[in-house]
C-alpha cells in the first residue's frame, strides 16, 4: 500500500519552496501482516519523473526505489526522521509546535469522535497546538480591515489588467505557434542529419567489429601455420639425420664418382684414338728412316776399322762395332758417308766429354745429397719422437672423449628420470646418436640439445592447446555468469521473471500492444492448496494457456497480431458452462489495472469460465495432476510451486530465486573468484652444466 501527497511550490519569507512529493509505503502479505514500511520525500512527480511500479505492474522494492530516486530524494525507515523532513519542507515550524499539530490532527481523526467527545482533552490539545494570537497580529488584522476598500479597488484594476493580458496572450499565442513551426524546420533538419550520422556510425562500428573478428581468425590461422611449420622442420631434421638419408647421400656421391669415371673413360678413349693416329704416323716415319739407315750403313762401314782403335783407346768400345764398320767399308767408299761417320763419331766424342763433365757434376750432387740425407735422417728421428708423443696424446684424448660420452649419456639418462613436465626422446634412442655425434661431427648440434628442444617444442604446443581450451571454457563460464548477474539484478529491482517465450514468437511484438498475458490477469483463491496451484499453473504453462495474450476486447484485432498465442472471448453472450471450470480456483487479479493490462474484469471472468477444471470438462481443460487437453492435443507437466499466477506467488518465486543465488554465492563474487590456473612448465636442470633454454 502506498500513500502519495504532492505539494505545489510556494513562496515564504525564507524564499521559494520547490514542489515536493511525500510518500509512505507499507509492504504486507496476506496472513503475515506488515513486513516493512518506509517513507521518502522527493521533488520528482509521480507518473512523470518517477514510476512506483515495474514494467510488469509490480510495486518497486526498497532497493529498486532507492535506485529510481537516484539521489533526487531521501528514503526514511523511521517515522520520526520522516516527520522532521516533512516539517522542514512544508511548514518550517519549531519542532514542539509541529509535534503539537500532529498530536491535534491525530486527536481530531479519532474514529467516532462526536460520540466520545472529551471537551477538556480537546481544549488542551487545541491550546497546545494553537498558541494565543499576539497583539501585533491583532493590530495588523485591524489595519488590514481598514484597507479592504482600497484592496477592492486595486483588485478590480488587477482583474481588468488580467483581462487585457489574456486578450493579448491569446493573439500572442497564435503568433508564437506560427513562429515555433517556422523555427522547428531547422530543428527537424538538424535532427535528420543527426540520425543519418548515427546510422553511419553504427555501420562503421559494425564494420570495425567484423574487421576485428577477421583479424582474430587470421591470427589463429597464423598460429596454426606456425605450428605446422615447426612440425615440418622437425620432420625435415629427422629425415636428414636418418640412415636412409645417409644412404641417399652415399648414393649421390657414388653417382658423382661414376660420372667422373665415365668422363675419364671418354678422355682415355680420345687419347687411345690419338695414340693410334700417332702410331700410324710413326710407322711411316720408321719406314723412311730404315731406308736412310741402309744408305748410311754403307758409309759407316768404312770408318769402323779406323775408329776401332781410337774407340778402344778412349773407352768407346761399345760405340764402335768392328763388324758394322767393315760392312760399311766393304759396301762403299763414298767420301760424303765418311764425313758423316766422322761427324757422328766426333759428336760421340763430344757427347762422351759432356758425359764425363756431367758425371763430375753428378758426383758433386751425390755428395751434397748425402749431406742433406744425413740432415733429413736426423729430422726424421725428431719427428718420429713427436709423432709418438702426439699418438699418445690422441689415445688419451680418445679415452677422455669416451669418458665424456659416457658421462653425457648418463647425465641425459638422469635428467630424463628427473624431468616432470617435458617428455624427451627415450634414452635408448638418443645414446647411440650421442656416440656417433662425438665420433663423426662434434661441431654439429648436440643430440641432447636436439632432444630437449624437441621436447620443449612439444610441450609448448601442448600448453598452447591447453590454454586455448581453458580460454574457451572461461568464455563459456563468463557468459553463464553474465546471465546470472543480469537475472540477479532484475530480481533485486523487484522485477519478475516471466515464463520463457516460445521461439515462434517475436520478443518485440508485445511491447507496443495493450493488454497482458493471462498469468498477469488472474490469481488463485485463498482456499486453493499450494500443490493444486502448482499443478494447475504447470498444466497451463505446458499447454500455452499461461502466457497467452489477452487484450481489452478479448479478440484478435488484425492479421499482424496473429504471430502470437491469444485467449479470446469468442461468445460474450453465450451461457456459461455448468461443469467445473477454472473459475472455481481462479479470479481476476486485483492489481491488473496497475500495469499495461487495461483488460475488463468481465472479459477475464468469461475466459476463466471457458477453461474446464478436471478431466473431460469441456474441449479445453486442466486438472490437479498437471494434465491438460486442448481439442485432440493432450499433455502433462508438474512443478514444485506456482511462480507466475498471483502477486504473492511471483514475489515468493523472486525471493526464492534470490536465496538460491545467495546460497551459491553471488554471480559477481563467483566471477571475481573464478580463474583458470595457468600452466607453468618447470623442467629439471640438466646435470654437469647442461641446461635447456625455452622462450
Amino acid at each position: 500500500m502506498t500513500t502519495v501527497l504532492v505539494t505545489p511550490g510556494s513562496s515564504s519569507a525564507a524564499g521559494t519552496m520547490p514542489a515536493a512529493t511525500i510518500t509512505s509505503h507499507l509492504d504486507a502479505a496476506s496472513g503475515k501482516g506488515i513486513a516493512g514500511r518506509w517513507f521518502f520525500v522527493t521533488p520528482q512527480r509521480i507518473g512523470r519523473d518517477l514510476t512506483l511500479c515495474s514494467s510488469q505492474g509490480n510495486p518497486l522494492s526498497r532497493d529498486a526505489l532507492l535506485e529510481a530516486l537516484a539521489g533526487a530524494g531521501q528514503l526514511f525507515t523511521t517515522a520520526s526522521e520522516y516527520r522532521v523532513e516533512v516539517n522542514r519542507r512544508m511548514f518550517e515550524l519549531r519542532q514542539d509546535r509541529y509535534e503539537a499539530l500532529v498530536d491535534l490532527l491525530i486527536e481530531l481523526r479519532q474514529p467516532q469522535l462526536a460520540r466520545q467527545l472529551d471537551e477538556g482533552r480537546l481544549s488542551n490539545a487545541l491550546s497546545n497546538a494553537l498558541p494565543p494570537v499576539s497583539q501585533t497580529i491583532i493590530s495588523q488584522v485591524a489595519e488590514a480591515m481598514r484597507g479592504l476598500e482600497e484592496d477592492r479597488l486595486a483588485l478590480e484594476n488587477l482583474v481588468a489588467a488580467k483581462q487585457s493580458a489574456d486578450a493579448f496572450l491569446k493573439e500572442y499565442r497564435q503568433y508564437a505557434a506560427i513562429l515555433a513551426c517556422r523555427r522547428s524546420a531547422e530543428v527537424r533538419k538538424a535532427h535528420s542529419v543527426y540520425e543519418n550520422r548515427q546510422r553511419k556510425l553504427r555501420e562503421a562500428e559494425s564494420a570495425c567489429d567484423q574487421a576485428k573478428e577477421q583479424g582474430k581468425s587470421l591470427l589463429a590461422r597464423q598460429e596454426e601455420l606456425s605450428m605446422e611449420l615447426a612440425t615440418a622442420l622437425g620432420e625435415k631434421y629427422t629425415l636428414e639425420s636418418s640412415t636412409e638419408m645417409r644412404s641417399a647421400r652415399d648414393l649421390d656421391a657414388a653417382a658423382k664418382r661414376a660420372a667422373e669415371r665415365r668422363r675419364d673413360a671418354e678422355r682415355a678413349a680420345d687419347e687411345h684414338a690419338e695414340s693410334l693416329r700417332e702410331r700410324e704416323f710413326c710407322e711411316r716415319a720408321v719406314e723412311r728412316y730404315q731406308e736412310r739407315v741402309q744408305t748410311v750403313t754403307a758409309a759407316l762401314t768404312k770408318y769402323l776399322d779406323e775408329a776401332h782403335l781410337a774407340a778402344a783407346a778412349c773407352g768407346m768400345d761399345k760405340e764402335h762395332d768392328e763388324g758394322i764398320l767393315r760392312g760399311v767399308i766393304a759396301e762403299t767408299n763414298n767420301a760424303t758417308l765418311q764425313e758423316e761417320v766422322h761427324r757422328s763419331l766426333t759428336e760421340a766424342v763430344r757427347e762422351r766429354r759432356r758425359a764425363a763433365r756431367l758425371l763430375d757434376e753428378l758426383n758433386a750432387d751425390v755428395d751434397s745429397a748425402g749431406r742433406v740425407l744425413q740432415a733429413e735422417s736426423d729430422k726424421r728421428d725428431q719427428e718420429q719422437g713427436r709423432v709418438s708423443e702426439a699418438a699418445e696424446a690422441v689415445r688419451a684424448a680418445e679415452r677422455e672423449v669416451l669418458g665424456s660420452v659416457g658421462a653425457l649419456a648418463e647425465a641425459y639418462r638422469q635428467w630424463c628420470a628427473a624431468v616432470v613436465v617435458l617428455a624427451p626422446a627415450p634414452v635408448p634412442e638418443t645414446v647411440p646418436d650421442i656416440s656417433s655425434w662425438c665420433e663423426e661431427n662434434i661441431a654439429a648440434t648436440s643430440p641432447v640439445r636436439a632432444a630437449v628442444d624437441q621436447a620443449m617444442e612439444n610441450f609448448h604446443r601442448g600448453v598452447a592447446s591447453e590454454r586455448a581450451a581453458e580460454e574457451q571454457e572461461l568464455q563459456s563460464v563468463e557468459e553463464k555468469l553474465r546471465v546470472l548477474c543480469d537475472e540477479q539484478e532484475r530480481l533485486s529491482k523487484g522485477e519478475h521473471q516471466p515464463p520463457p517465450p516460445p521461439y515462434t514468437r517475436d520478443p518485440e511484438s508485445r511491447r507496443a500492444r495493450d493488454g497482458a498475458p493471462f498469468w498477469m490477469l488472474c490469481e488463485f483463491f485463498e482456499h486453493v492448496p499450494a500443490e493444486h496451484r502448482a499443478a494447475i499453473e504447470a498444466a497451463m504453462e505446458s499447454s500455452g494457456l499461461l502466457d497467452a495474450w489477452v487484450n481489452s476486447e478479448g479478440a484478435i484485432r488484425s492479421k499482424e497480431e496473429r504471430l502470437d498465442t491469444f485467449l479470446v472471448d469468442e461468445k460474450p453472450q453465450a451461457v456459461l458452462p455448468n461443469y467445473p471450470t477454472l473459475a472455481d480456483v481462479l479470479r481476476p487479479s486485483g492489481d491488473r489495472t496497475g500495469g499495461p493490462a487495461r483488460v475488463p474484469v468481465e472479459v477475464i471472468g468469461r475466459i476463466i469460465h471457458r477453461i474446464g477444471l478436471g478431466e473431460d470438462s469441456g474441449p479445453v481443460w486442466v486438472d490437479f495432476a498437471g494434465r491438460w487437453r486442448i481439442g485432440p492435443k493432450l499433455g502433462r507437466w508438474t512443478k514444485p510451486a506456482a511462480q507466475h499466477i498471483g502477486q504473492a506467488a511471483r514475489e515468493a518465486a523472486r525471493l526464492r530465486r534470490l536465496r538460491e543465488l545467495e546460497i551459491n554465492g553471488t554471480p559477481r563474487q563467483r566471477r571475481k573468484q573464478h580463474s583458470f590456473p595457468m600452466t607453468a612448465a618447470c623442467a629439471c636442470p640438466l646435470p654437469n652444466g647442461m641446461r635447456s633454454d625455452s622462450s
